[in-house]
């Protein structure tokens, strides 16, 4: 039976899709329609799915999204989470139908580190008496780009004052620090993100440039919430056609998580410790280097032997 799932699957797609994840797809569907031990068949396949994305075996943006497709129970953090970043590297990836599912898997990730939910994805909405499905909307902007990507319009006139904000952040932080270069960046910052915030809740951002400048300005903020819309104005990136947003989406994704006290996934962070820089704690259960590779154009180990300069 196996094999002719396999034949079936590379006649239809035209790849060569991983046996094993036909195998769980076709468990993921048995358990849906039967329904029996919610529970415990569902934590079981999840940790099935968990194993196979640890493996490393799967290649392709489909089949990274149909892997966060045979997930269940959803409202788990551990669950959401790799169910979310196999989306974002699929779509990061260019797979089309994973744009559409994107939305309600952060707002899920979302609720599942104990926020709200700030996209208004999916129809759980309607059941406002539940506080799993209360919302904190991102601006109008942003949701409009994560909710229906495909009407989304690429827009090239960028907003000045933003490349201005971006191009003075990533200036400050060029060269040697002293005493005096450290003020201006941390001064410049507090203005800059003051701004920045009045720009994007009044909807100002408009092209994919626009939504990568702002990513890197909320990126240098100093809680959840700043980190949480960095990472989701880099997505508004790339669904506007933006082509170097994956790599402040891992790493602002990774910072939110850090000051949550999780581990990161992506291993875009670093401390300094005694002198060295040091990859910061990370987990990778349910996250493979062919992702990594992807989105942030490097291995764990390529990650843990970095040279900086």
């Amino acid at each position: 039976m196996q094999p002719l799932l396999t034949a079936l699957a590379v006649l239809l797609t035209g790849t060569q899709v991983n046996p094993k994840l036909i195998e769980l797809e076709a468990k993921h569907k048995e358990f849906t329609a039967k329904r029996e031990n919610v529970y415990a068949g569902g934590t079981a396949l999840n940790e099935k799915v968990h194993i196979l994305v640890s493996s490393n075996e799967l290649k392709s943006a489909e089949e990274f999204r149909r892997a966060a497709e045979i997930f269940t129970r959803f409202q788990e953090f551990d669950v959401s989470r790799t169910r979310y970043e196999l989306l974002y590297t699929a779509v990061a990836m260019g797979d089309s139908p994973a744009r559409k599912l994107l939305a309600e898997a952060w707002d899920e990730f979302t609720v599942s580190v104990g926020h709200r939910r700030t996209l208004g994805a999916g129809n759980v909405f309607r059941r406002e008496s539940s506080v799993r499905h209360l919302t904190n909307l991102a601006p109008t902007s942003v949701r409009a780009i994560f909710n229906n990507p495909p009407t989304a319009r690429l827009v090239t006139v960028d907003n000045e004052e933003i490349a201005a904000m971006f191009k003075a952040d990533q200036e400050v932080r060029q060269g040697d620090f002293d005493e005096k270069r450290m003020k201006e960046m941390v001064d410049g910052d507090a203005k800059r993100m003051k701004r920045i915030r009045q720009l994007v809740n009044s909807n100002k951002l408009k092209s994919a440039t626009d939504f990568y400048n702002a990513a890197f300005l909320f990126q240098h903020g100093d809680c959840f919430e700043d980190y949480h819309m960095a990472h989701q104005l880099s997505v508004c990136s790339k669904l506007l056609g933006g082509t170097g947003a994956k790599w402040i989406g891992a790493a602002s994704y990774d910072r939110m998580l850090l000051s949550m006290g999780h581990k990161q996934r992506w291993v875009t962070q670093y401390r300094i410790d005694a002198g060295k820089t040091i990859l910061q704690a990370f987990d990778d259960n349910g996250i493979c280097d062919n992702q990594r590779k992807f989105v942030i154009g490097k291995t764990l180990d390529e990650a843990k032997n970095v040279k900086f300069d």
